[in-house]
């Protein structure tokens, strides 16, 4: 909206939910997934899919993995027949680290690199000669803000740092600041167009608002050559 479009937004969200499970209610008929994907398929131009925030890291011989890609196939399929566009929303690690997975997700970068690697497994699954299927690298634009901070010498696990408030104080869920900077990747990711310089939303700080708008500019057009993106 602060770029000046008009965007019909809608969203089919639960906690935890998988890809596989989102595949399943997108066949119940009787749900609301079944109507926005199948009944009013022709009011989609882009549908974005989201697995639950471990999955896409695991390894790709286990059964939540392979159940997961088999969703994202399932659900591309009814985005291919409704002639819409599907893009991948690529998250974050988690702050910390998942205690539930140390070994796996020993910290942010570890886990970070891990789900990068399984949503670009779902994307070259998903692609086909004549339809490209895209991901919105959002925890790149996070790994980005981490990053500078050690080259800078700074410490992204320091309370105050711009890395750590990203997130909620669970350190897995976003912040206001987080959500903002998914914003501003998927503008960037969609539109080719730079987000820096658009009003930021109402009640949020401009200078940090400028530094998220540099953040996703700098992940989507210099940083991320390795993907492809429905502009180029």
């Amino acid at each position: 909206e602060a770029a000046g479009h008009a965007p019909t937004v809608q969203g089919l969200t639960s906690g935890g939910l998988t890809l596989a499970n989102h595949a399943e209610k997108a066949q119940d008929k009787t749900s609301s997934w079944y109507e926005a994907l199948v009944t009013n398929a022709d009011q989609r131009e882009w549908v974005v899919l989201q697995d639950q925030s471990q999955i896409p890291g695991f390894q790709q011989s286990s059964s939540y993995w392979k159940d997961s890609i088999a969703g994202a196939e399932t659900l591309n399929t009814l985005v291919a027949e409704a002639g819409a566009e599907t893009m991948f929303f690529m998250t974050w690690g988690r702050r910390d680290g998942d205690s539930q997975n140390p070994t796996r997700y020993p910290d942010f970068s570890t886990m970070q690199e891990k789900l990068m690697d399984g949503y670009l497994a779902y994307v070259d699954a998903t692609s086909e000669k004549d339809r490209t299927t895209w991901v919105a690298p959002v925890g790149l634009a996070f790994a980005h803000i981490y990053n500078g901070l050690v080259d800078q010498g700074e410490d992204p696990s320091a309370t105050d740092s711009a890395f750590y408030t990203l997130y909620s104080s669970d350190g897995s869920h976003p912040s206001a600041s987080g959500s903002y900077l998914a914003a501003c990747v998927f503008y960037a990711s969609i539109t080719g167009e730079s987000p820096v310089g658009l009003e930021a939303p109402s009640g949020f700080d401009s200078t940090l608002a400028t530094f998220l708008q540099e953040a996703a500019e700098a992940t989507v057009f210099t940083e991320t050559d390795e993907l492809d993106y429905p502009w180029e």
